[in-house]
């Protein structure tokens, strides 16, 4: 596996576990991740710590036994954000079942999404790749960064997006001025028909009333002038 220098891996994913955790790693072991949580896993805050070396995952808890999984008996490891934090997800190699791990805060995103890239990698066996993980947690809207230093979607101007949208349409541009066309047509459609129907109120209740024959036939052709727009309105509509 390829390693960054000890120099260039950020001290956040090689904590120390404290002696009165009571973790100790055999001899054959050597340690490649190493973060903190500040979660438990009875959801109440504290510090616990994720390990991972060449051969197992750790879960360390203060004052439990230590959680250890193989790293032949997985799959994939997953990172799962939350409102308000994340989740460590194990999936198992025989059986895909998925099992929560660790828990983690808002705080801790940017290092747990990191250190689960890492781990997933080493679960796979990719080369190891530790990224830079100088810079803000936040970006300027206050969104928890994936990994630190990195732009947020919701930081980009309007602008910028409406021409990225732009750029990715530029293909069916001709389908979506006919969708447009269209939807024009329809929206006229609809405006069309109560202004038709309070005209022919209008001349009902004018000529009706004197019984002259010209103003009747007027009525037909109103009405028929008022389905054909009724009818093409739903035609463009559906």
């Amino acid at each position: 596996m390829i390693l960054s220098s000890e120099e260039e891996i950020d001290k956040r994913l090689r904590m120390e576990v404290p002696e009165e955790y009571g973790f100790s790693l055999p001899e054959q072991e050597e340690i490649v991740i190493s973060v903190a949580v500040d979660t438990l896993r009875n959801q109440n805050f504290g510090e616990a710590y994720l390990v991972a070396t060449n051969r197992f995952l750790y879960y360390i808890e203060k004052g439990e036994e230590a959680d250890v999984v193989p790293l032949g008996s997985l799959r994939r490891v997953k990172n799962h954000e939350l409102f308000g934090g994340g989740q460590v997800i194990l999936i198992d190699e025989e059986s895909d079942t998925k099992r929560v791990f660790a828990n983690y805060s808002s705080d801790l995103v940017p290092e747990l999404t990191a250190a689960c890239h890492l781990m997933d990698d080493l679960v796979r066996g990719r080369d190891l790749v530790f990224p830079e993980m100088e810079g803000p947690a936040f970006s300027e809207a206050g969104i928890p960064l994936p990994e630190r230093g990195e732009a947020s979607p919701l930081d980009l101007p309007r602008g910028e997006i409406v021409r990225r949208m732009w750029g990715l349409m530029k293909p069916y541009k001709a389908r979506i001025f006919l969708l447009v066309f269209l939807i024009s047509l329809s929206v006229i459609g609809q405006l069309v028909v109560p202004w038709q129907i309070g005209k022919l109120t209008g001349v009902l209740t004018e000529q009706l009333g004197s019984g002259d024959e010209a103003g009747k036939s007027e009525v037909v052709k109103g009405i028929n002038q008022l389905v054909f727009l009724i009818a093409g309105s739903f035609l463009l509509i559906f």
